[in-house]
């Protein structure tokens, strides 16, 4: 199940030590395997001491959030970022406008920064198995190393990985902040004056690997910021009735839409890899559900499955003469040592006087080491 951000992220502000409230509209209600992050950046005075600019507490309408990721740039003057989220079993059962209470640590914090995401989508075992992984990074004040481009690099386990990610920093800094990021957007960029920002975005995964949500910020650099960011992992798609069951759980969603013919499966660059416990791929489903997009596949006669069978095979099964259109319908092997050709042969319908005499064209034209002519005669055929 693919991970979606739901409706429009909130956000507010407070120029003081908080708590810090914000109204959010949850659009959808239980059962979209939901998730809420909240994300803030908490900015401390000089003379505290370090933890000043953490949360200590969230909530949800009244019930508390899991911390997830929380680093601060240093003791004393700190930026703060952190990332909290709760699942769909403690959410308000319908939609509808909830507060979010952050309470921070220390009486010398003098700003607080959030942004609420509702998603959907989101596996909800909780611990590693909601959050793929998550990273911080800490650029600390009067600090050589505070940069323009601060980034975390996440290495993703699930196919189809969420990132959200926060920079919370402090005094100096111009405008504008861009995503530097591939697939990532900017989705909450927020500021009190020009002394407190928080900045937040989103990114999309397209497999497992590296992602580095980061920022570039244009103008003078910041004394101090930090940065926090997570991968929530998606809910696992379960196989269909009597369809197929995929040997790795992250193939199931596409195994799932080749098992109901949608043809964007037999495309997929997963479609002769993804497996099945049988040995069946993404792209011998699809043949089986005479989706004629098998024949653009370049694995369509080389990928066998369980039992040596190409999708060429499988397709040819059908009955379908424009199996002949693969340059391979009378060569490759399959199961009991025969072709694509001699299984059109085997499964026409008695109906298709066009097929058939297009088949008997064709046998004529490149040959009949087969004997598929004599089947045709026995099947009453020709």
């Amino acid at each position: 199940m693919a991970i979606a951000l739901v409706g429009t992220p909130a956000s507010g502000s407070l120029a003081t030590g908080g708590p810090l409230t914000i109204s959010h509209t949850l659009t959808n209600g239980s059962g979209n395997n939901r998730c809420v992050v909240f994300v803030t950046a908490g900015h401390a005075a000089s003379g505290g001491s370090a933890g000043q600019g953490q949360v200590f507490r969230l909530t949800y309408n009244g019930v508390n959030m899991t911390l997830l990721a929380q680093i601060e740039s240093s003791g004393g003057t700190t930026s703060c970022a952190s990332i909290w989220y709760i699942l769909d079993a403690s959410l308000p059962a319908t939609g509808g406008s909830y507060n979010v209470v952050a309470t921070y640590t220390g009486p010398t914090v003098v700003a607080c920064l959030g942004g609420i995401y509702e998603l959907s989508g989101v596996n909800q075992t909780g611990g590693a198995s909601t959050v793929d992984t998550s990273g911080t990074l800490a650029q600390r004040e009067a600090s050589s190393t505070v940069t323009a481009t601060p980034n975390i690099a996440l290495v993703t386990k699930y196919l189809g990985s969420y990132i959200v990610d926060i920079l919370a920093s402090g005094t100096k800094v111009s405008a504008p902040f861009t995503t530097t990021g591939t697939n990532q957007t900017a989705e909450v960029q927020t500021t009190i004056g020009t002394t407190y920002y928080m900045n937040s975005s989103v990114m999309t995964t397209t497999s497992t690997g590296t992602y580095t949500p980061g920022w570039n910020i244009a103008g003078a650099l910041p004394n101090r910021q930090s940065m926090a960011a997570a991968a929530f992992a998606a809910a696992p798609v379960r196989p269909l009735p009597n369809g197929p069951v995929a040997a790795n759980v992250l193939d199931q969603a596409l195994l799932n839409n080749a098992f109901l013919g949608i043809a964007s499966a037999a495309s997929s660059a997963a479609a002769a890899t993804a497996v099945d416990t049988s040995g069946r791929m993404p792209l011998h489903w699809s043949a089986i559900r005479r989706v004629s997009a098998i024949m653009q596949n370049a694995s369509a006669a080389t990928v066998g499955d369980g039992e040596t069978e190409t999708a060429l095979h499988l397709y040819a099964d059908q009955g379908l003469i424009d199996a002949l259109n693969h340059p391979a319908v009378g060569t490759v092997k399959g199961y009991g040592g025969w072709t694509p050709l001699r299984r059109l042969t085997d499964s026409i319908s008695p109906t298709n006087a066009t097929g058939i005499s297009t088949l008997v064209a064709y046998i004529n034209v490149h040959g009949d080491a087969e004997g598929n002519m004599d089947v045709l005669k026995l099947r009453g055929l020709v």
